[in-house]
């Protein structure tokens, strides 16, 4: 179990219902955790929400400044520091330990239901229908996982499990149990999850332990999940997670991708599906309800796909303490990616245009009395030297 920090709930005041909402990140995910937070307080409006950010150690402060700002007669902000050793579960970059803090809500949060979601996403529509919403005896609703099915699988796009590519219904049946054939995936990025039934069918300890008998999963959290709920779940509309970049990987404006391809040379392969793909792609990037920023799209992030809503995420971000560093980020993150592209279209070009280049070139013309009369001569030896078209 882990060990919280918990401050007292905010009592409960007028008429309106009190719902409850929770994310979980580290450092590096505090500051979009709550532009996230400030999404939820401007659109649900019609309800008492107690938001439970999950973190960390180490960002208490951020999370104090946040408070002051967004807390009111409807809306609290309730940090929880997760403390513990989860040295035995998978962690890396991608995926951190803060992933597995949502197995432990069940303990933490003091209600019978939440709603979860990732913190790269802002919320449009007020969350009261969703945390209202029958769950018919299911311990959770969420998505379908169209990014997953739709997506890769449809286009022959593989997973990497353990070095091995393995096509993806291989490996939801082989490594999760799971027959795609006859249940569904599901997305893990919002959930509305009956905390009462979880505690009675010990779903998330389930769901840890599954992580730790198979390490190196796709998806620690969400391939744990799945294995453990094997399709019982209540399916959300598709626009509660939307993954709005996608529609403009199928839909190019001018008919050619801006960027580097995404997908590991399977882009090229992406053509306007018919049907019932075509329809959620065109509902994720015109009416989400929940915009995720997924994968590479992250509007603080340089060089990330950019979308039709960065600007609202911006907008949220003012009412937070966190604008100027997420754009000093945005800034730093975007002179990166312009020398890495630099590099990517053009290395030889790149390469000269460093100091230390420049230098040596200088240095390699001008080293010589003689050679002061040709530079020309010697500066189109080198270059034709350093790129093997020349002696």
């Amino acid at each position: 179990m882990a060990e919280t920090s918990l401050p007292a709930a905010a009592p409960t005041g007028g008429e309106k219902p009190r719902i409850h909402v929770a994310c979980c990140f580290d450092a590096r995910m505090a500051m979009p955790a709550g532009v996230l937070a400030a999404s939820v307080a401007a659109t649900t409006t019609d309800a008492h929400v107690t938001f439970y950010m999950l973190h960390a150690p180490g960002v208490s402060a951020q999370l104090q400044a946040l408070k002051a700002a967004l807390d009111s007669g409807d809306f609290t902000v309730i940090p929880c520091e997760v403390s513990g050793d989860r040295s035995d579960l998978t962690v890396n970059r991608q995926y951190p330990e803060a992933i597995y803090y949502r197995f432990f809500l069940p303990d933490i949060v003091p209600a019978d239901r939440v709603i979860y979601l990732d913190t790269d996403m802002i919320v449009r529509r007020s969350l009261r229908e969703l945390y209202e919403m029958d769950l018919g005896g299911a311990p959770l609703a969420a998505t379908k996982d169209y990014a997953l099915t739709s997506h890769m699988r449809d286009h022959g796009m593989p997973v990497v499990f353990r070095g091995a590519f393995i096509p993806v219904d291989d490996y939801c049946r082989d490594v999760l149990g799971l027959d795609l054939s006859q249940k569904d995936y599901f997305n893990t990025g919002i959930l509305v999850m009956d905390l009462k039934l979880m505690r009675e069918q010990q779903t998330m300890e389930r769901c840890l332990a599954f992580c730790r008998e198979n390490p190196g999963l796709v998806m620690s959290d969400q391939d744990a999940a799945n294995h453990v709920v094997q399709g019982n779940f209540r399916q959300l509309d598709v626009r509660w997670n939307s993954f709005t970049y996608l529609y403009a990987e199928y839909f190019p404006e001018g008919g050619k991708r801006k960027g580097p391809d995404l997908f590991g040379g399977y882009g090229d392969s992406l053509q306007a599906p018919p049907g019932q793909w075509r329809d959620i792609l065109t509902q994720w990037a015109f009416d989400p309800w929940v915009v995720h920023f997924a994968f590479q799209s992250k509007p603080w992030v340089g060089g990330h796909r950019r979308t039709a809503y960065d600007g609202e995420f911006w907008a949220h971000a003012a009412r937070t303490p966190f604008l100027k560093e997420l754009r000093r980020g945005l800034m730093t993150s975007t002179m990166r990616y312009g020398a890495w592209l630099a590099w990517y279209h053009n290395p030889v070009r790149a390469y000269l245009r460093q100091p230390h280049v420049k230098r040596a070139v200088r240095g390699a013309v001008c080293s010589v009395g003689v050679d002061r009369l040709r530079p020309r001569y010697r500066l189109k030896q080198l270059l034709g030297w350093m790129t093997g078209r020349g002696a």
